[in-house]
């Protein structure tokens, strides 16, 4: 399909200031077309109001303020409108009107109201795959405050869904249940998933598209990571041609089960036997889906072509390297560099050997100048006029 039929429909990026729907806005310009975004901003943004990508921008102070602009904008209009989810919250919110979307927008979804919220509940999802044979760690849903029942310690502690507030400060590892039960004092929430916990090798990441509720699935690269903490994936990530052939058959059983359309990434941690097991799905635009771009596999336009086409359309699709690596040089540089790690002439040739980094690109420059500006006027504040 001619990207000139894509210019007939309006892309609109709904998101928060991150550098991940940076990626969605740079993957959809660099394709030609200047999406607009509704950015919600509880705080001055620093990333994607410059870039120059950009098409309208509106700002809006929570999610259903968006919703509202944008139903009210582009509804109207006689073709619809492509949408681009970034955040489970955001995700959720449009799944959850479903019925009211579907008539004017191409979103990522379920086929159905209220699907993909019910398979973003990690037990619910979890389930689904273990019926298509896949591993998942064994986990045990708890109120905050009480001790798992099945579980040997060490155990790690996660969120029960991601929509939830600050799910990341959610993931404690605990060796013994005097350390869980001190967990359970920064716990956000009234239940808690308590899964046992695996000593991994790495984790694996497939960034990938699902078109016709999971009947045809697309997965060209996966990614693990150079560098990583326990409980956390890293930012320095080795990318490579998906070989995982095994895992294909499963994962394309699941995403028939979940009937969803869009852009995903799927994750499973390794652990040094060899074994993957399931952690979860992101039914929505990830965190490294700009690397597939600028390696040649733009993934929200595939989708975008795929869903006018009624199927599959990656024809065209050429990956430039069967392997390279990527880096948000922001995180990395503070997790490596700062904590001692790695030395500064080793982390500045890895930058240099990156084929794409996620906050810095020569191409659209301004959005890293104003997140370093920030970053530095932040640490000023917080180092110098305190004392």
């Amino acid at each position: 399909m001619e990207i000139n039929e894509l210019k007939k429909h309006r892309f609109v990026v709904f998101c928060e200031d991150h550098y991940n729907p940076l990626g969605a806005v740079r993957s959809i310009g660099e394709a030609g077309i200047r999406p607009d975004v509704i950015l919600v901003a509880s705080h001055k943004p620093r990333m994607i109001p410059y870039s120059k990508y950009l098409g309208e921008l509106v700002m809006v102070k929570d999610i259903k303020e968006g919703y509202n602009h944008l139903v009210a904008k582009y509804s109207p209009f006689p073709e619809k409108s492509f949408i681009i989810t970034c955040s489970d919250d955001i995700e959720s919110y449009l799944d959850m009107h479903y019925d009211e979307l579907k008539p004017h927008f191409y979103f990522f979804d379920g086929a159905s109201q209220g699907q993909i919220t019910r398979v973003m509940e990690k037990n619910e999802m979890c389930r689904l795959a273990v019926e298509c044979g896949l591993k998942v760690p064994k986990t045990e849903e708890l109120e905050v405050g009480k001790l798992p029942q099945n579980l040997r310690y060490p155990v790690m502690t996660k969120s029960v869904i991601s929509t939830v507030a600050n799910w990341k400060g959610n993931v404690h590892i605990c060796e013994n249940e005097q350390e869980l039960l001190e967990a359970y004092k920064e716990i956000n929430g009234d239940k808690i998933n308590v899964q046992e916990f695996i000593e991994k090798e790495n984790e694996l990441c497939i960034d990938g598209l699902s078109i016709n509720g999971g009947e045809e699935l697309y997965m060209p690269i996966q990614s693990s990571y150079l560098r990583f903490t326990p409980k956390s994936y890293g930012n320095y990530i080795l990318f490579e041609k998906f070989k995982e052939i095994a895992l294909f058959d499963k994962i394309h059983e699941l995403f028939k089960k979940t009937h969803f359309t869009g852009v995903f990434s799927i994750e499973f941690l390794k652990d040094k036997k060899g074994n993957f097991y399931f952690l979860e799905i992101n039914f929505r635009n990830s965190t490294w889906s700009y690397a597939h771009t600028a390696e040649g596999v733009n993934l929200p336009i595939i989708w975008a072509k795929s869903v006018l086409a009624g199927h599959l359309d990656v024809a065209d699709v050429k990956i430039k390297d069967d392997v390279f690596t990527a880096m948000v040089e922001d995180f990395d540089f503070k997790e490596s560099v700062l904590k001692k790690k790695v030395s500064l002439g080793r982390w500045i040739k890895d930058v240099k050997g990156c084929a794409c980094l996620f906050i810095y690109n020569k191409k659209d420059p301004k959005p890293f100048r104003k997140y370093i500006s920030s970053e530095v006027k932040r640490l000023f504040k917080k180092f110098v006029l305190r004392k």
